[in-house]
């Protein structure tokens, strides 16, 4: 009930649930289906961290404060506000986002560009001149980052199983490496599985 209350009023995926709780999506996936029972307290202290849940309406007790020797409580230091992402704007699904934004987040990108998919078609196949933009960005000085999941990896075997897709998942990932083939070599692109 939890796990439906949070992706409902937060738009959340599964994959997004799994990825703060470090737990499989298809646990997450279970969890909300009733096929698994949540029994274990680090799984319930993984959800009560990984999304930000007050633990005490799942059973569990408030975390102890750091306590020095002396009894005092220790002084928590903040992160940097640098170091602290803005979230500026969260979609539940990558159909969601504007065909638009893609585009002018790589036009803007002045420092990194960092791609982690596992196929991401939609990229390459949604942007015919992806390449040549990311070719041009690393070219001024922007480090470009882009990785995929490896399609032979059980890994990727496993997710296809999860979308219910088997091994298109694993042709998908085969497909986007033959369109980002120009990127292999580029100086300041870093391509990997």
């Amino acid at each position: 009930v939890v796990l439906a209350i949070y992706r409902k009023y937060t738009g959340a995926t599964q994959t997004q649930i799994a990825g703060a709780c470090e737990i499989p999506q298809s646990h997450v996936s279970e969890i909300q289906s009733g096929r698994r029972r949540v029994t274990s307290l680090e799984l319930f202290e993984r959800l009560a961290n990984g999304l930000g849940i007050p633990r005490t309406p799942l059973g569990l007790a408030e975390k102890p404060s750091t306590r020095r020797s002396d009894g005092q409580d220790a002084p928590t230091r903040p992160l940097p506000t640098e170091l602290v992402p803005e979230v500026v704007r969260i979609y539940p699904n990558r159909g969601t986002v504007p065909g638009e934004m893609w585009r002018a987040l790589l036009n803007h990108a002045q420092d990194t560009v960092d791609i982690l998919v596992i196929a991401g078609l939609f990229l390459p196949d949604g942007h015919a001149d992806l390449v040549p933009l990311l070719r041009a960005k690393a070219a001024s000085g922007v480090k470009i980052r882009y990785v995929l999941g490896d399609p032979s990896s059980d890994a990727v075997a496993l997710r296809g199983a999860e979308e219910g897709i088997g091994d298109n998942l694993a042709a998908r990932t085969r497909m986007t490496l033959t369109y980002l083939s120009g990127l292999r070599d580029v100086p300041g692109i870093d391509l990997r599985l």
